[in-house]
């Protein structure tokens, strides 16, 4: 299993991708906070899948709050790389994944899951360019 993480100020968007049919699905979504407590969480939410690879999305640092933002992930990786050393733990560019995601999500669903569906959009689209035909 491959995991979609969608890293943000305000949320963290977990997803799941099976590598075999290539389904996938949303999981949930982690309110940001402290951030050892983050990675806790995270963990909690999917080592039950027995992932081998987790895949999150990069911002790009344009402006200072995405800076902070990339800064509070790459201390998110390094941590979750030190509590799960055996899962490799790639990137990928995010740019569009909220938006093009969040396409036809009624309001609510989009309030409660947006972040999960924009992980699943990550996790797919990276997917998408490393699997072979």
């Amino acid at each position: 299993m491959i995991i979609g993480i969608d890293y943000g100020n305000k949320n963290i968007g977990l997803a799941v991708l099976e590598p075999i049919s290539g389904a996938s699905k949303p999981l949930t979504v982690i309110k940001s906070g402290d951030i050892d407590m983050q990675t806790e969480l995270v963990l909690r939410e999917i080592m039950p899948w027995k992932p081998s690879k987790i895949v999150i999305g990069l911002p790009e640092a344009r402006t200072q709050e995405s800076k902070n933002l990339v800064r509070n992930l790459q201390e998110f990786i390094k941590i979750l790389r030190k509590k799960s050393a055996d899962l490799e733990i790639l990137t990928i560019s995010e740019a569009h994944s909220t938006r093009e995601s969040n396409l036809g999500l009624n309001p609510k669903l989009k309030r409660t899951m947006g972040d999960a569906f924009s992980a699943e959009y990550i996790v797919k689209s990276w997917f998408s360019a490393n699997s072979v035909v």
